[in-house]
């Protein structure tokens, strides 16, 4: 029995390093459940499911699980993993109580505990502008880190060095972190992409801020999961600045609005009213000419608050829904890649994710939650893929995302709809979402066991979905399932 239960702990713990968080929880449940583990094993057990609850976005429930693990075991990891998702949920305060009062504790601690307590107390310091000493401390938790044996986190690590150099006007300290750190994500490093645009509008240096703007706004709908609110608020005033300077006010002004939105949200209050002081101070001033202002560059602006928009009005449909997009596109991802296919094809998976239930927003919430109740709401039910299409109208997304989305819920033997078509007819990238998007809802929604669901997508082969990528998406699990 210790054998079946350390091989459940051995895949939950495999499926969380792969991103497949409701399977590992669902079968980490399992364990915790199970009256014969052993029950030494707890507390790490309920550290894991913080961990992932906290990756989820679910910061409540992983408060929950680290307070459980704390009080079968006072370990200064637990202790750690709370403070960092408090401050995740925007409580400063606490987060700092928590981490200060390791402090003393750290010489005795492992090289990688001690690195990631002085990655987190850097973040704390840097809320209380004392950079100096959030420089050091960053300094310390790459060194601890490194002794530990452990250079994965170099690309944020050198992030957040940059930032601190930045702040401390250290300017050429902080470009040489920032591409450094670049350079270990093969530029999709967005944080420090960001930074450096930053970096090169305060000196002046348009174009080079321009250039990297443009990387982050052309990539950053292609991520495998949502960013964090803090840091799309950010980078919403990264936006903000660049239009206001090149004499986009009323669109500087929407986008100082949108990170109001997102800093609301954390409960940061200091930051919420430090953009509303900008947003103010704009207003009033007088509209910057340019003449050398980039049309592509205003259509990317354009875009990214289109999007945005998008992202924020889908969430209004339930607290769940923008985990279960997260969800979608982690394993379109993952599907993807096996499959081979193109970069832009990723990409456009990836759009389809994030958008393709746009149109679900201006339904009733009881068609949306029960669409077969009569004819009427049926056939208002499956106009959506439609009505996301006209609503991303002005978005300009590539045509291929909208034959997509326009796709999204047609089924392999013709079942499905807007358009009934059957097989080999269904654009291949809507087919692949078929399947992400079931078990996505499956897990998310519906809340079900993840092996049961792959059993589903197995019986529905040459159903509703393509049978060899449905092989292709099993495939994927089979050294991680039973």
């Amino acid at each position: 029995m210790n054998a079946r239960i350390d091989e459940r702990i051995s895949t939950a713990l495999s499926l969380s390093s792969q991103q497949i968080f409701p399977g590992a929880l669902s079968i980490l449940h399992q364990v915790i459940e199970n009256p014969f583990v052993d029950q030494a094993k707890l507390p790490t057990l309920y550290d894991e499911a913080g961990k992932i609850y906290a990756q989820m976005g679910r910061y409540h429930k992983a408060i929950e699980y680290f307070l459980k693990a704390l009080s079968l075991h006072d370990d200064a990891r637990y202790h750690i993993h709370l403070a960092s998702t408090y401050w995740k949920m925007g409580d400063r305060d606490k987060t700092h109580r928590i981490l200060t009062q390791l402090v003393a504790e750290a010489p005795k601690l492992s090289a990688f505990l001690r690195g990631l307590l002085y990655a987190n107390l850097a973040l704390s310091h840097v809320y209380r502008d004392f950079h100096k000493e959030a420089l050091a401390y960053t300094l310390e938790s790459l060194h601890s880190l490194h002794e530990a044996g452990i250079d994965d986190w170099d690309a944020d690590m050198y992030t957040n060095l940059g930032l601190h150099y930045l702040e401390l006007h250290q300017d050429k300290k902080a470009e040489q972190a920032f591409r450094y750190a670049c350079s270990l994500r093969n530029n999709e490093n967005l944080p420090a992409l960001a930074e450096l645009c930053r970096l090169y509008m305060r000196q002046g240096n348009i174009d080079q801020s321009l250039h990297f703007a443009r990387l982050c706004l052309e990539s950053i709908w292609s991520s495998s999961m949502t960013y964090e609110k803090e840091e799309l608020a950010r980078l919403c005033l990264l936006a903000a600045h660049l239009a206001h300077h090149l004499g986009e006010t009323d669109l500087a002004v929407r986008l100082i609005e949108k990170s109001q939105l997102f800093y609301g949200a954390l409960h940061l209050w200091k930051e919420w009213q430090e953009a509303q002081w900008l947003s103010e101070d704009w207003k009033q001033s007088e509209v910057v000419e340019s003449e050398t202002f980039p049309v592509q560059d205003n259509l990317l602006l354009h875009q990214f608050v289109i999007l945005l928009d998008a992202i924020t009005a889908q969430e209004l449909l339930g607290d769940t829904f923008p985990l279960y997009l997260d969800v979608r596109v982690v394993h379109a991802q993952k599907l993807g890649h096996s499959m081979q296919l193109s970069v832009q094809e990723l990409q456009w998976l990836t759009y389809v994710c994030r958008f393709a239930d746009l149109g679900l927003t201006v339904l009733e919430s009881d068609i949306i939650h029960d669409p077969s109740r009569s004819h009427p709401a049926w056939q208002q039910y499956i106009k959506h893929p439609f009505l996301s299409v006209d609503m991303l109208a002005s978005s300009r997304l590539p045509r291929e995302v909208n034959t997509i989305i326009e796709a999204h819920h047609e089924h392999f033997d013709g079942t499905g709809f807007p358009l009934h078509q059957v097989g080999h007819d269904i654009p291949l990238l809507a087919r692949i979402f078929a399947i992400v998007d079931y078990y996505a809802y499956a897990c998310v929604i519906e809340q079900r066991n993840h092996e049961e669901i792959l059993q589903d997508i197995a019986i529905q082969s040459a159903g509703y979905f393509d049978p060899d990528v449905c092989q292709k998406f099993l495939a994927i699990y089979m050294t991680t399932s039973s």
